[in-house]
This record gives C-alpha cells, sequence and structure tokens, in this order.
C-alpha cells in the first residue's frame, strides 16, 4: 500500500550516525547530539498503532454510537499520543453551530487488538 519498512539499524548505519531510544517518549534519533535543537538530527517517533487505523476504529465507534457522540468527519483540530505501548490518547476538536466540540478517545490493546476503551465528550459555546 505504498509503505516501506526498514529497520532503524541498517540506516543508522548506512548514514554513519548513531542511533539513540529514549523509551519514555517513544522515539529513535539518529545523530550525534540527544537535543532537539540539533538540525542534523532524524527522529522516528514508534507508534504501536497507526493513526490511520487508529481514527479508523474510533470512527467506527462513533457510527455505532448513534447521535451519543459527534461524528467529526474532518475536525479543526486533531492531536494524538501513545501514553503506553497498549495505549492511545486522541483529541478531536470541531464547531459544530454555535459550539466548540472536544472529543479526548482512547484505544487499548488487548489480547492483540485495538479497541475504543473510552470517549469523552465535552461542549461548549464558539468563541472566535
Amino acid at each position: 500500500n505504498g509503505t516501506i519498512y526498514l529497520p532503524m539499524k541498517y540506516i543508522g548505519e548506512a548514514l554513519g550516525e548513531d542511533i539513540r531510544w529514549d523509551k519514555e517518549r517513544q522515539l529513535a534519533i539518529f545523530g550525534d547530539e540527544m537535543t532537539e535543537t540539533t538540525e542534523d538530527n532524524i527522529y522516528v517517533y514508534a507508534q504501536p498503532i497507526f493513526f490511520r487505523d487508529a481514527i479508523e476504529i474510533l470512527i467506527k465507534k462513533v457510527a455505532n454510537s448513534g447521535t451519543r457522540y459527534t461524528n467529526m468527519v474532518d475536525p479543526d483540530f486533531v492531536d494524538y499520543s501513545y501514553p503506553t505501548q497498549t495505549s492511545m490518547k486522541i483529541t478531536r476538536t470541531m464547531v459544530v453551530g454555535i459550539n466548540d466540540v472536544k472529543q479526548v478517545s482512547t484505544l487499548v490493546k488487548k489480547n492483540g487488538k485495538w479497541s475504543v476503551s473510552s470517549i469523552v465528550e465535552t461542549s461548549e459555546m464558539y468563541r472566535p
């Protein structure tokens, strides 16, 4: 599907660069320095589940909830993080009518399968 996976070890060797793993941030850093201010470094973030796959799972969950949650087809803001290797947090915000709707969703991996464990949706009057 147009994606190529390469072992980071071999990429680092080919570039002649050291590779460091930052476990807390789930980040591989190629380069001599451990600081993010170095422009010559390459950063690779580990994703236990690809964002597009997680969004697809979330969209199906929202669609199957009836009218319980807002269907955010084209949200104004999306952010995500991986608190652990078996969890993902997705925050989406969208203006709906006169309200600013925010969804904070958590996906978890159990028995090798990812699913939505919670969705918290809040709404407040939109103020441009």
